[in-house]
């Protein structure tokens, strides 16, 4: 996933999403899928019919991240993810864990962040 927020604008966010999972043959399971991502971004569920060039910056960064996570990658490189977001997003996106325990790969929390990445998208790897 790019640095910069990469949406097609001109698109709304619904479409956006499905261009995410554009590849994918399982189609039931790409539904449940845009559920997983309306549940880690609530504030795309209620944009949804939006053009994507009309969000906010923050907003189009979990644009950016929930299209990502829309194709099930195997692995997900980001660079920057929480730039724009606010620390109430970041915090829910790598499950409300404070900083700290994020920064030592090895502590219990971080652990368990990589756990709930895991039980959402499982088949996609993530990196400490």
């Amino acid at each position: 996933m790019p640095q910069g927020r990469e949406v097609w604008s001109g698109m709304s966010v619904r479409d956006n999403l499905d261009l995410g999972a554009a590849t994918r043959r399982d189609r039931r399971a790409a539904r449940a899928d845009l559920e997983d991502v309306f549940a880690l971004f609530p504030v795309l569920r209620d944009r949804q019919s939006r053009k994507a060039g009309t969000l906010s910056g923050g907003e189009q960064q979990m644009l950016a991240i929930g299209r990502a996570l829309m194709a099930r990658p195997r692995l997900l490189l980001m660079d920057e993810p929480s730039a724009g977001l606010s620390p109430v997003v970041v915090q829910a996106m790598v499950g409300g864990h404070p900083a700290p325990a994020r920064a030592r790969p090895h502590h219990p929390a971080r652990r368990a962040e990589r756990r709930l990445w895991r039980r959402r998208w499982p088949s996609t790897r993530t990196c400490s």
